[in-house]
């Protein structure tokens, strides 16, 4: 899947790719004229929910 969101008030892209027991997650951001990709990869059983969101949310963008 795809989706259209907010980080930090810059758009942003979540996705997400499953595919042989392996996730493949992430965030895609555009800040200014910056393209920034936060994305984990694990095994399926591996997969934590929580920690995604603590992973994707712990990404600061500094633009001045």
């Amino acid at each position: 899947f795809a989706d259209l969101t907010d980080h930090q008030g810059h758009k942003a892209l979540d996705f997400f790719i499953q595919t042989k027991g392996v996730y493949f997650k992430g965030r895609a951001i555009m800040a200014k004229n910056n393209l920034y990709l936060v994305a984990m990869e694990c095994e399926t059983q591996n997969y934590t929910e929580v920690e995604f969101n603590y992973f994707i949310s712990s990404f600061k963008i500094h633009t001045n």
